[in-house]
């Protein structure tokens, strides 16, 4: 009897631990798994920790800093990553190329909160997309994330603000002549935003061929063609000859500015608006002529490995409440429309609980500019002209390069000799020593 017993807790014990094995493994063959690739500091991670407990999906998530570096990954490498955030002139290049998968709108139920005017906006330019000689619509295959503008952050305790407003986008060019500005400029190491900066400076001063003055400012920064291209590049070179140039960057600036470290920056509204809550002494405006108004949304890559939990994940970013706590945290404007956060009220809770009135946070012109202003132009992608921009984009980073490599390589050289006298200095020392002793 005994035996008879242990026998059945022996095959308890064993059923029980094939059984938690398979259990086991089958809990871990379902847990979803999302693959996310998104701009960097560009989303709450408390949403994403939020996302993950209420749907059970696991997020992997990764970070560029420009959209070059997006599309590289995605046309190039085909990686195979569930969810992007390309900018509207991406978005138009990935199209093109035939990698993305149209958006199942009945999978979201909170598609209805996006702004309208964004996906008007986007019509309104984007008119011409095919694919295989079929015409498409680009609302069809991105979701509206967040929006802004391309202007000029600088700080308001080292330029009068009417100086600066007058000066435009040659305060990225000193043209005030001013001490506090020569060497302590920040340019967006993105050569689609410093491409659009230079021909509205251009256009500024005067300087474009009578062929271009006629252009509306969409056109203008949409131009790519060999005269246009040269006198972008003079301009930058002479910027860099100028010592204008602090450096390149993509997000440090903000901080930087913050700091008091540079006085002139060329930003997005986000990092701006960001920077200026830490900061007094920092103003943002886009200059009288024109700038660039732009749209990030998410899309489905063709290699995306989970298309249904890419459409939780932005259904779930869509709640104005996410909507909110993602735009209070990077500062940007997001595409969810003031109604919907308005009638949403833990939405407003998020903003009351981060010390906003709502009205002023709705009224400020930075955060909401009017979209349909015919001074905010949307890029468009170069097409073949792209590698053209981007080999002169190179060419003037590494203007004055040489100079200093060869400086480095002088030095190194007479550190290096320097090295070996002492060397043998030393050596014959000893050598001397030894003799003596003999």
């Amino acid at each position: 009897m005994k035996k008879v017993f242990s026998f059945v807790i022996l095959l308890s014990i064993i059923t029980g631990f094939v059984l938690g094995i398979n259990l086991g493994t089958s809990a871990f063959a379902a847990t979803e798994k999302l693959v996310v690739y998104n701009w960097g500091d560009y989303i709450d991670d408390a949403v994403i920790d939020a996302f993950e407990a209420e749907t059970g999906i696991e997020v992997t998530y990764s970070t560029y800093d420009t959209n070059e570096i997006m599309l590289t990954k995605i046309i190039r490498e085909k990686a195979a990553i569930d969810l992007i955030c390309p900018s509207d002139y991406a978005i138009q290049r990935l199209l093109e190329q035939d990698m993305l998968v149209k958006i199942d709108f009945s999978k979201i139920s909170t598609a209805d909160n996006v702004n309208s005017q964004i996906l008007d906006k986007i019509d309104s330019v984007f008119t011409d997309l095919k694919i295989n000689n079929e015409s498409i619509s680009m609302r069809e295959y991105m979701f509206p994330y967040m929006w802004g503008t391309l202007g000029i952050m600088y700080n308001c305790e080292v330029i009068d603000p009417d100086v600066a407003r007058a000066a435009g986008y040659g305060l990225l060019w000193n043209s005030i002549n001013s001490d506090e500005v020569k060497g302590k400029v920040y340019m967006k190491d993105s050569v689609r935003d410093a491409y659009a900066a230079a021909v509205l400076y251009l256009k500024e001063e005067k300087k474009l061929p009578e062929k271009y003055e006629s252009m509306s400012i969409e056109q203008l920064i949409n131009t790519v063609d060999s005269e246009l291209l040269e006198l972008v590049e003079f301009a930058f070179k002479k910027q860099k000859t100028d010592k204008t140039v602090k450096d390149y960057e993509v997000d440090f600036a903000k901080q930087e500015m913050i700091e008091g470290k540079g006085t002139v920056n060329l930003a997005w509204s986000g990092d701006a608006l960001w920077a200026m809550e830490e900061s007094d002494i920092l103003d943002y405006f886009v200059p009288e002529i024109g700038g660039n108004i732009w749209f990030d949304g998410w899309a489905i890559p063709k290699t995306a490995q989970n298309v249904d939990a890419a459409h939780k994940f932005i259904e779930f970013l869509a709640r104005p409440d996410n909507a909110m706590k993602n735009a209070v945290s990077i500062g940007y404007t997001s595409a969810i429309s003031e109604e919907a956060i308005r009638n949403y009220p833990q939405a407003l809770d998020v903003l009351l609980e981060n010390e906003y009135d709502i009205d002023e946070f709705f009224g400020n012109l930075i955060r909401y500019p009017a979209i349909d202003s015919t001074s905010f132009a949307v890029m468009r992608d170069f097409g073949d002209s792209e590698k053209d921009v981007i080999e002169m984009w190179e060419r003037v980073k590494a203007e004055g390069m040489a100079v200093w490599m060869l400086i480095i390589i002088i030095v190194s050289s007479a550190i290096g000799v320097c090295l070996i006298i002492f060397v043998i200095y030393i050596i014959s020392k000893k050598k001397k020593r030894h003799r003596i002793v003999e």
